[in-house]
């Protein structure tokens, strides 16, 4: 006998992708109308070759429309300019814009700006989990493939980002320094 090739339906498969991150993915995942039943599902071992070759070929259709719906959308972007307005709100971060002026006034050698004392430390740790996720949000933008073609002022605009999260990151390791110091300080005395 010959195997039938499951034919998916395009706009089901376009359908369940841009559906798919509204679902939990963990606990249920969605097929389209026409889908075959999985392989394993039970039934006769022909029914699960079959059924195991139509999943192959939804699964391939569906990376396929995954991928062409990914390069669509990246080329659309880049045809309006994303890369560019993505790397301004990136620069507009409150935290980034505190730490982009910091990276600047050192530049011009006004000043060290890392916190000295514990006061100084302990109110910048408060203030970590903003600056984790805007870096989080900073290093997104930064994957994408909507940057290029860099030009020189996109590369000063990412390298100033770089170097505000390079002060970020060295800031908020002398923060940490002070406070276990003050901490294993008040441990000694203590004992």
């Amino acid at each position: 006998k010959e195997v039938r090739r499951g034919r998916s339906d395009p706009s089901a498969v376009i359908l369940e992708q841009l559906v798919s991150p509204l679902h939990d993915l963990s606990s249920l995942r969605h097929r389209p109308p026409n889908a075959p039943t999985p392989p394993g599902a039970g039934g006769p071992s022909e029914k699960d070759a079959e059924a195991g070759a139509c999943a192959s070929v939804n699964a391939d259709s569906q990376t396929d429309m995954r991928n062409l719906f990914g390069s669509r959308c990246i080329s659309a972007l880049q045809s309006l300019g994303g890369g560019e307005q993505l790397i301004d709100v990136c620069l507009q971060l409150p935290t980034m814009v505190k730490y982009t002026q910091r990276y600047k006034e050192l530049l011009e050698g006004k000043g060290h700006g890392f916190p000295a004392t514990l006061a100084e430390a302990l109110a910048l740790k408060s203030g970590l989990s903003q600056l984790l996720s805007e870096l989080s949000t900073v290093w997104r933008v930064v994957s994408l493939p909507l940057l290029e073609p860099l030009n020189s002022l996109r590369l000063q605009k990412l390298s100033t980002i770089a170097m505000s999260a390079l002060l970020a990151a060295l800031t908020t390791a002398t923060a940490t320094s002070i406070i276990n110091v003050a901490s294993q300080t008040t441990t000694a005395s203590k004992n």
